[in-house]
């Protein structure tokens, strides 16, 4: 991981244009297969692929506080975090639950269509009072 400070922009008076206060933390995709699971890489890609530049570095940068030490730790919380959510592997749904699932999907489709004619009939009965019909 390639750590570099640079100067922070925003409120912050006279610090701002004398400190180096933003971190930011990047570290290749590629070489990051070493030390993380591929699917993990994968998913990493896949779910923060606006953190990627054109030469493949993942790039996390944090200018939240006033000190180096805390926006570099602020960095890699941030990314502790997105490695966690990138880790995470979804149950597969037992097949009650998917059962169940497809017939509350039926009722939801049932009952849009219901809606649709009931709002449907009651124009058609506003048309027809207009139009003299009573």
């Amino acid at each position: 991981m390639d750590v570099t400070f640079a100067r922070s922009s925003g409120a912050g008076g006279q610090n701002v244009n004398k400190v180096n206060t933003k971190a930011e933390v990047r570290f290749s995709m590629s070489g990051a297969k070493s030390w993380l699971p591929r699917y993990t890489v994968k998913q990493l890609s896949a779910m923060e692929r606006n953190r990627i530049n054109k030469r493949g570095e993942f790039v996390v940068q944090s200018q939240r506080h006033r000190t180096q030490e805390k926006n570099l730790h602020d960095c890699y919380a941030k990314i502790f975090d997105m490695i966690r959510d990138a880790s995470h592997v979804p149950n597969e749904a037992s097949e009650e639950k998917q059962e169940r699932i497809k017939e509350l999907a039926e009722k939801a489709t049932e009952s849009r269509i219901k809606r649709k004619k009931e709002h449907s009939s009651k124009k058609k009965d506003r048309k027809a009072r207009k139009s003299g019909d009573f």
